[in-house]
């Protein structure tokens, strides 16, 4: 009964952070001319040049990670990777279809810091919650993840660190207007997942 309660519990806090990341990405990245880290940040970067979907871009770049979490953490470890990757992909395009607020557009626009705070907070709740049951949203945060079982460095500074490539490239590639406040939400992201990461009683890790 404990165990049932318990993987019921990690399954609905995966897929609130997944919901809650993929709606970020949606309506307030991706209308803010913003990036997100890792894989994501370059389907991102990839759906504003060559117009190809975030989620297949996700899916696609996320493939080859997912063997490497597997090795690491274990067979669990994989499965939920596995499952974070397709259901961030499926909850993406269901929120580009079905749950987009296109005014939100032009308001990010005209106030891109109100995108970038909003955009930071959301997308490390988001984050923080699937780390919080053992899972990740693939990309950097295997890496991160990875870091911090060998070297005890707290997953969101790795991320903070990790995404400082995908930052340039976006700043490259998309104007250096964007890239400042890209680096504001992608810190604020940071802190809020080591705020949710490690605060106790949301750890699952024991168990993976």
């Amino acid at each position: 009964m404990e165990t049932g309660r318990r993987f019921r519990n990690e399954f609905l806090l995966l897929n609130a952070g997944f919901i809650l990341l993929s709606f970020t990405i949606v309506n307030f990245l991706l209308p803010s001319k913003l990036t997100a880290g890792g894989t994501t940040g370059i389907a991102m970067i990839l759906y504003h040049i060559y117009s190809i979907p975030v989620s297949w871009g996700f899916f696609l770049l996320n493939i080859p990670l997912v063997v490497m979490g597997y090795y690491i953490f274990g067979g669990r470890y994989g499965l939920k990777t596995i499952y974070g990757i397709i259901a961030i992909s499926i909850y993406t395009e269901a929120v580009s279809r079905w749950m987009r607020v296109d005014y939100l557009e032009e308001v990010f626009h005209l106030y891109p810091l109100i995108g970038a705070l909003t955009g930071g907070v959301l997308s490390g709740v988001g984050v923080g919650l699937a780390v919080a049951t053992g899972g990740n949203t693939g990309g950097t945060t295997i890496l991160a993840q990875i870091i911090e079982k060998y070297f005890k460095v707290k997953i969101g500074t790795t991320l903070n660190i990790a995404d400082i490539s995908i930052v340039a490239l976006s700043g490259i590639l998309l104007g250096r207007g964007s890239a400042l406040f890209t680096i504001l939400s992608l810190f604020i992201c940071g802190r809020v997942v080591n705020i949710i990461r490690y605060r106790e009683g949301w750890s699952y890790e024991g168990d993976t």
